[in-house]
């Protein structure tokens, strides 16, 4: 493993029809195609991604050649040549590319060398279908976006895995439930309100849970802390 796969979260819940979703594509992709994993904002997408090549059944039977996770976000051609700088770095390239298009034919000769030739690059949170023809190489990429439509420059490349936007209401309890360090029967009627309003955010749930647990983690705290209520009644309505 390489190349800075994020840490899990302190408190997570299995998702495993998800997880086994990413980790089939993974395992049938091919040199020079791409494995989209598409969802809304907060659901966990990039989680799950991660999740998935720290499986070491996933990565020593497919990417011997070592995985390497870049954050991309919202770029520019100047930052976008900065991040194929980087990855150029983390592959001991001989030496910096000083274009866009340079760095492709470095990364281009690297992915086909043998200590290469089996890697997974992750490209996370991408916005832009320039990154995703950038980055069009003899190597496996798996793509996080919530914006599907920036896999079209690479038609006939690519598979996507839909990541659900929320959990259900089971899945919410389990989660407060790990933050809090209690049984759910425990947990008030606003854990439930509060996953309604949210239907189901992850990222909403994993923020309050974690907010919430600051109050304490005892059976009465839980039953009696105002926090409930306020973070309910704070949450912006559609």
């Amino acid at each position: 493993m390489q190349g800075g796969v994020p840490n899990p979260p302190s408190n997570t819940i299995p998702r495993q029809k998800e997880l086994d979703s990413i980790k089939d594509g993974l395992a049938s992709l091919t040199s020079g195609r791409f494995l989209a994993v598409h969802g809304m904002p907060g659901s966990g997408k990039s989680v799950l991604a991660a999740e998935s090549v720290r499986d070491p059944q996933v990565t020593l039977n497919n990417f011997s050649g070592g995985v390497f996770w870049f954050k991309v976000g919202m770029v520019d051609s100047d930052q976008l040549l900065g991040r194929l700088r980087a990855l150029c770095t983390k592959l001991d390239a001989a030496h910096l590319p000083s274009s866009i298009e340079e760095a492709q034919e470095i990364l281009r000769k690297l992915f086909l060398s043998p200590q290469y030739s089996d890697s997974l690059l992750i490209l996370d949170d991408v916005w832009s279908p320039m990154v995703v023809r950038t980055f069009t190489l003899p190597v496996r990429v798996m793509v996080t976006t919530q914006d599907v439509s920036v896999m079209e420059v690479v038609r006939d490349l690519f598979t996507v895995v839909e990541i659900r936007s929320g959990f259900t209401e089971s899945e919410s309890l389990e989660l407060f439930s790990s933050y809090l360090r209690v049984p759910q029967e425990y947990l008030p009627a606003e854990a439930r309100d509060i996953h309604a309003e949210c239907k189901g955010s992850p990222m909403v749930i994993s923020l309050i849970g974690s907010l919430i647990s600051e109050s304490g983690r005892s059976q009465r705290t839980q039953r009696q802390s105002g926090r409930w209520s306020y973070y309910l009644q704070v949450y912006p309505r559609t």
